[in-house]
């Protein structure tokens, strides 16, 4: 069974004129057939304006080229960081635009596609692309608009997929997903240029927040392991979600200093004047702490001995240093909470 859906692209706009498709300026007519599969709908063809095409899509359902009757590919969509690369014709020899103004030109025709990440559809005029029941901006990565049930479904009101939509996927832009089809952990490549680019996007995401941030990590100069990985794309995301946490809700009326991060991705503040120290047996845990040295954030990585759940664990400001001297629990949303409650432990990775 297949399903066919028909958008008009043309637009009633009265400054030029155009009423709609078949309107003197219309773009024309696309129709998007789709196979239902066990991960959501996915674009297996396109007629647009008569041609047909067939639409090659990737694990999660995104279209990534599109072929001609005749088997050649006529339109493809590289992969980037967050989706901001716009699309490249055979048309222009693949070229992209921006880079490559003047490329020179095929004999093969023209095409429009507008379908993106799953559930999205592209807007030439805006940039954006329209997603359900929000915007995306392929530029910053990120929706134009909140979560509609704000700090319940997260800290991050205007994240996309949790910064991973190689593996992620959010048709209607209410929650994020992986795969239907993926059992146990995903496995998806991730290829060094990949990653090299999510790291790239992520960082200059993070330098809106923090323009003097720097990303150093040990690894082999060349061979296997010399490159970025998922793991640092991870944690990267974990870092821009705490920096757009700690900028839109701020919280206790603490000013954000530095966020540190842990290699699993967990995210602490530490205040403006205060400092981070080890705390532990061993040092295990980390601390961050207000300029009179009581704690605000802790971070437990192996838990207590009376629970090894890791947790991490907030405090108004207290009178000093050490257990005696820390203020009151809070919760992760900055309310004061009894210390033996489950919203004074925070769950972390």
């Amino acid at each position: 069974m297949t399903v066919r859906i028909t958008i008009s692209l043309g637009r009633k706009r009265l400054n030029d004129g155009e009423v709609g498709s078949g309107g003197q300026n219309s773009a024309g007519q696309a129709q998007y057939i789709y196979l239902p599969t066990a991960n959501g709908p996915m674009p297996i063809a396109a007629v647009i304006n008569g041609a047909t095409f067939a639409v090659h899509s990737d694990h999660l359902n995104t279209p990534r080229k599109l072929s001609n009757a005749s088997g050649q590919p006529v339109w493809q969509w590289s992969y980037s960081a967050f989706g901001e690369d716009k699309p490249t014709l055979a048309k222009n020899r693949f070229a992209n635009l921006e880079v490559t103004p003047n490329p020179g030109t095929t004999n093969i025709a023209d095409v429009k596609f507008n379908l993106r990440y799953p559930g999205q559809y592209s807007d030439e005029e805006s940039g954006l692309f329209y997603n359900g029941y929000r915007t995306y901006i392929p530029t910053l990565g990120r929706y134009t608009q909140s979560d509609p049930i704000g700090l319940d479904g997260g800290w991050n009101r205007f994240g996309y997929v949790n910064a991973d939509p190689l593996n992620y996927l959010d048709e209607d832009g209410l929650q994020a997903r992986p795969p239907r089809a993926a059992v146990g952990p995903l496995s998806v490549s991730y290829g060094e240029s990949v990653a090299a680019g999510q790291v790239s996007g992520l960082l200059s995401q993070i330098r809106r927040y923090d323009p003097s941030f720097t990303y150093d990590v040990v690894r082999p100069s060349r061979g296997s392991g010399s490159g970025y990985s998922r793991a640092d794309v991870n944690i990267l995301g974990s870092l821009l979600r705490g920096y757009e946490r700690n900028q839109t809700c701020p919280r206790d009326g603490v000013q954000p200093g530095r966020l540190i991060g842990d290699q699993r991705g967990n995210v602490m503040v530490e205040p403006v004047g205060g400092r981070t120290v080890p705390r532990g047996p061993g040092g295990v845990d980390t601390h961050t702490l207000y300029p009179n040295g009581s704690n605000y954030m802790r971070l437990n990585p192996v838990g207590h001995a009376n629970n090894p759940t890791p947790n991490g664990h907030g405090h108004a400001m207290g009178t000093g240093s050490g257990m005696s001297g820390q203020g009151p629990s809070l919760s992760p949303t900055g309310n004061i909470v009894p210390f033996t409650s489950s919203d004074a432990h925070w769950p972390i990775n």
